[in-house]
């Protein structure tokens, strides 16, 4: 398999049904690959759609039930239930462009690339617009770069398998359903570029984000939800990093830059998110290497959709094979 696609998704079920059928529309890539959905324990019937689409595919897809909450987590179980050379992540609420495969296939192939970054525009022009990278500029980040929040936005997102395995995914502790609601995409980044793998923001890959935020208090909490994050992120790079010294340095500036545009909530919420993530680590928090194996239904369709169902294991496996 050379790239897998994966999208966690909790209690979207109403909503849900709009991103599959963008998923339809997607233009095939000339390599081989598979669609990856993580059901984060939903109490909707959100595992039930994903099987009736699944059903009826033309390529291969995989349905995992990850029980323990938080996006991290959601993430950690697709990237390693996935078969691809290449992982490419988007949202639940997100609809990749047609070309969406092509184009990340295309980027792939700059050689000892390690990830990919995209533009996320807004679908509805009436969302406020709020989590989108818009730059049509193309940017080559080094090994070893200074990577901030918001340059790569994991709704989309790719890298390679080997880059997910060295740095041992992305961090629990940090994400949406976390005590910090933000991070662990940029997170992911920086600990592979100091790690050496080096990566590129291409606008050529596009997503459009359907977030459905339009009321002022939304957004400002929104960004207040990811200034905590945000410096939680800071705060862990400058405690754990061999590049302290850099993020340190950008994280003063960015500071101040907040306090000269009037952001002051913006600031505090950043200073308190590095105070709590201080706090958490003094308590005794840290990664866990105990993992519970999730729920993985395997769904191998034929062009014409058809199927059989096989359930094996305690793992609760099916195998459906046309």
């Amino acid at each position: 398999m050379d790239l897998s696609v994966v999208i966690c998704t909790r209690n979207r079920a109403a909503r849900l049904p709009e991103t599959l059928a963008k998923l339809r529309d997607l233009q095939p890539p000339d390599v081989s690959w598979e669609l990856v959905f993580v059901d984060n324990n939903s109490s909707d019937n959100t595992l039930d759609i994903l099987k009736e689409f699944s059903l009826h595919a033309s390529i291969p897809i995989q349905v995992v039930r990850e029980k323990k909450a938080g996006l991290s987590n959601a993430r950690n179980a697709g990237w390693r239930a996935a078969r691809g050379a290449i992982v490419a992540f988007t949202d639940d609420d997100c609809y990749p462009q047609e070309d969406w495969l092509v184009a990340v296939v295309r980027a792939f192939r700059e050689p000892d690339l390690g990830y990919v970054g995209g533009r996320v525009l807004l679908f509805d022009p009436d969302d406020a617009p709020i989590t989108i990278q818009t730059s049509t500029q193309p940017v080559f980040y080094p090994a070893h770069s200074h990577i901030e929040s918001g340059q790569i936005i994991g709704a989309n997102f790719s890298c390679t398998r080997r880059l997910l395995e060295a740095v041992d995914g992305f961090d629990p502790h940090l994400g949406a359903g976390t005590t910090f609601d933000s991070g662990e995409d940029t997170d992911v980044l920086i600990r592979a570029s100091l790690l050496g793998f080096t990566g590129r923001y291409d606008p050529a890959v596009v997503v459009f984000h359907h977030h459905r935020r339009r009321l002022e208090n939304d957004v400002k909490k929104l960004y207040c939800g990811y200034a905590f994050g945000r410096g939680a992120l800071s705060m862990k790079t400058i405690l754990e990093s061999r590049a302290r010294k850099l993020y340190l340095k950008n994280w003063y500036w960015r500071l101040r830059s907040l306090l000269r545009q009037g952001h002051r909530d913006y600031c505090l919420h950043e200073l308190a998110g590095a105070t709590r993530f201080v706090r958490s680590r003094l308590s005794g928090a840290r990664r866990s290497s105990d993992r519970a194996a999730p729920e993985i239904w395997h769904f191998e369709g034929d062009v014409h959709g058809a199927a059989r169902l096989k359930q094996a294991g305690t793992d609760a496996v099916g195998n459906l094979q046309g």
